[in-house]
């Protein structure tokens, strides 16, 4: 039976047929590299008829660029996202300019995001969202089968409000 779908379900509006979004996505990833440079596309083709009333394709999900500076330090620029919550990692990216760097006992990142610009809503809305992102990874953390740690800054140059994250990821072996 056909209830309307996971958006009469979110509206609250169980009228059989009416208010049905489903969501009809392909997702294709490519990945080059040559030499010390990977160029790394995901394109979402997808299908919001149902969602937003109106056809809309996304050509580009994630677009970015990393080149390997040597064997520990590396450079990424381009459009991706950098999420605290690994499930909402697949969700169309800001544009970001990200330091890396791998040491015997921690990988070290930095990312300048550039969440929003622009305007975002109908009718416009102006939004300027930047991010500082500082994460580490642990490589051996003891009993620890994994030790993450990640400080996220935030900006709204618009609403000049901010916020701050700080998040810790642990496993212990089971």
């Amino acid at each position: 039976e056909d209830n309307g779908g996971l958006g009469a379900l979110l509206d609250g509006n169980l009228v059989e047929g009416e208010n049905a979004w489903y969501d009809n996505d392909v997702d294709v990833h490519f990945t080059f590299t040559e030499g010390d440079v990977t160029v790394y596309w995901r394109a979402e083709l997808s299908d919001t008829e149902g969602l937003t009333g109106a056809k809309t394709t996304n050509i580009v999900d994630d677009l970015w660029v990393k080149y390997q500076i040597n064997d520990n330090l590396y450079a990424k620029a381009g459009e991706y996202f950098v999420a605290n919550d690994a499930v909402v990692d697949d969700t169309t990216g800001a544009f970001n300019i990200e330091v890396g760097y791998s040491m015997d006992a921690a990988d070290l990142m930095f990312a300048i995001v550039k969440e929003a610009e622009g305007t975002t809503e109908t009718p416009a809305v102006d939004a300027d969202t930047d991010r500082m992102v500082f994460d580490v990874k642990v490589k051996e953390a003891g009993p620890l089968t994994k030790l993450n740690f990640r400080y996220t800054m935030e900006d709204n140059e618009i609403t000049e409000e901010g916020a701050s994250l700080m998040s810790l990821m642990f496993a212990l072996p089971a």
